[in-house]
């Protein structure tokens, strides 16, 4: 799968039961990563999915989860970091979004530009 098919992808989800697509992705975190993120979902459903995605008895902990999955979470990060006026939080959207797709082979540049474009097309009231 492509940078652009993924992202095509993403775009046909039913936003109301968001399925999984893409490859699955695994990474591991130190637990001040993971607060971080946590704290930048600003979202106890968003800190579940990730509690959920961890890979049991592993230390450090280790997450497995499919590239649409981690997308949604690196996008919420970075979107609620800017509504938000917290750079920090930005930073960690931006820096776990660099590793999932690094993960993948894909270019962290070019999936970063799509998501980007995808993400303001989806935000509710902005005009689109």
């Amino acid at each position: 799968m492509t940078e652009f098919e993924f992202t095509r992808a993403l775009i046909g989800r039913d936003p109301e039961t968001p399925g999984c697509v893409g490859p699955t992705v695994i990474l591991g975190m130190a637990d001040a990563r993971i607060a971080a993120l946590c704290e930048a979902f600003g979202s106890p459903p968003a800190a579940r999915m990730l509690a959920l995605a961890r890979v049991p008895l592993t230390d450090p902990a280790v997450f497995s989860m499919c590239g649409a999955h981690w997308a949604d979470l690196c996008c919420l990060a970075i979107l609620n970091g800017s509504r938000q006026a917290r750079p920090d939080w930005v930073s960690e959207g931006i820096a776990l979004q660099v590793d999932v797709f690094r993960s993948t082979g894909w270019d962290p540049k070019e999936l970063a530009n799509l998501l980007t474009s995808l993400a303001d097309a989806r935000i509710p009231g902005d005009g689109h």
